[in-house]
């Protein structure tokens, strides 16, 4: 079922100055924090005006805005998408949208989508407002990580969005730690939602050599240019649940070759079936011999690198080595060494490179990891 847009042609207004002495007065109100005077813009729907106070984030297809809702008094976020440029991945984004309004966006962890309108050259989105992004949070960290305890909140949370999507038969195809945000950092520590499904597709929709996912959280499949599923999703949710436990990212490079080379000095060959389909895996692999059936990755000077990095791992057990526990009880140091245990084993499951044996969202939330069935009994009083 889509989900129509209301569209009326709406002026966009912007709040200009008009003259030296109201550009004063604009200046010190802004200063002395009187919001009504502080406004950037000003969008237009049937029901509401919106000021626009903030820009959020700019990205390909537009702006994002923090707004107040003049009907309502509400502070929003408001999408505003380049309607003439972006139409089909507009009216995708809505399609979706409209489908997971039927769901409880704070059971299912997703950020809560409230209308959408046209104002003049924009496509604009209302969502609910809410706090910094999983990566500025996870700056904000003296130590840039999280104990393996404060990232499995998240990792069920995420799994619990996942789940209903893949339900849905819908891949986001974005998952990175910009689009996970915490609802509200000082008061619900660790409640996180997921945002932007502007890039999200149903399964169904998937082509062969689709070009999706952010670099470092895209999945071998997608690299080797072979059709997608949901499974997209959980690799991505891999590679930000190690970079939330190292304070780093997993798996960096400037292209797909250097992602590819680190997957495969941490986890081995890739399955057969996935370079014997792959659009793409004569880019990055050639023949062991001219009858042989075995691929092997091309040196950086076969595929045209002057420069490589190599992984400070060299597989991911290593992880549990790479970050030494240190700040804590004795009895917290000694549930969080067995808890590491329990987390690498899950995280290998979410990187698994043969597809139909990644873990999915439903095994992940009964994963020991997540239910903790190992750990509460031993150390009630450290979790």
């Amino acid at each position: 079922m889509a989900f129509r847009i209301k569209s009326m042609n709406y002026r966009h207004r912007i709040r200009c100055p008009t003259s030296p002495e109201e550009d004063t007065t604009s200046s010190s109100s802004s200063s002395s924090g009187n919001n009504s005077q502080d406004v950037l813009g000003v969008l237009s729907s049937p029901s509401s005006d919106y000021l626009i106070q903030s820009l959020l984030g700019e990205g390909t297809f537009g702006k994002v805005t923090k707004c107040v809702k003049t009907a309502t008094k509400e502070t929003v976020a408001v999408k505003m998408i380049k309607n003439s440029r972006f139409k089909s991945e507009a009216k995708n984004e809505v399609d979706i949208l409209g489908h997971l309004r039927a769901f409880d966006s704070d059971r299912f962890n997703f950020v809560k989508y409230n209308d959408a309108f046209i104002d003049g050259e924009h496509l604009c989105l209302e969502f609910e407002m809410l706090d910094i992004s999983l990566l500025d949070f996870l700056q904000k960290k003296p130590s840039h990580c999280l104990l393996v305890k404060e990232i499995r909140p998240i990792l069920h949370q995420v799994g619990t969005a996942m789940k209903l999507l893949r339900s849905l038969r819908v891949a986001h195809t974005d998952l990175k730690p910009d689009n996970i945000m915490m609802v509200d950092h000082i008061n619900q520590p660790l409640k996180v939602k997921i945002i932007d499904f502007g890039l999200a597709r149903h399964v169904s929709q998937t082509q062969w050599g689709s070009y999706i996912q952010a670099l470092s959280y895209r999945s071998p499949e997608v690299i080797l240019g072979l059709p997608f599923t949901a499974a997209i999703d959980m690799w991505s949710l891999g590679c930000i649940a190690a970079e939330l436990f190292l304070g780093s990212v997993l798996y960096s490079g400037n292209c797909e070759y250097d992602i590819l080379r680190h997957i495969v000095q941490t986890q081995g060959r890739l399955p057969l079936k996935l370079l014997n389909n792959g659009l793409k895996t004569r880019c990055f692999f050639q023949r062991k011999g001219c009858n042989d059936r075995q691929w092997r990755l091309k040196t950086p000077f076969e595929y045209g690198k002057a420069t490589w990095t190599n992984c400070y791992f060299t597989s991911l057990d290593d992880l549990n080595m790479v970050r030494p526990v240190c700040h804590l009880s004795d009895d917290d140091t000694m549930a969080e060494v067995d808890d590491r245990e329990n987390f690498i084993d899950l995280l290998k499951q979410m990187l698994q490179l043969d597809v139909a044996k990644r873990i999915k969202p439903s095994q992940l939330l009964e994963d020991p990891f997540i239910t903790m069935r190992d750990i509460e009994a031993r150390y009630p009083y450290s979790l």
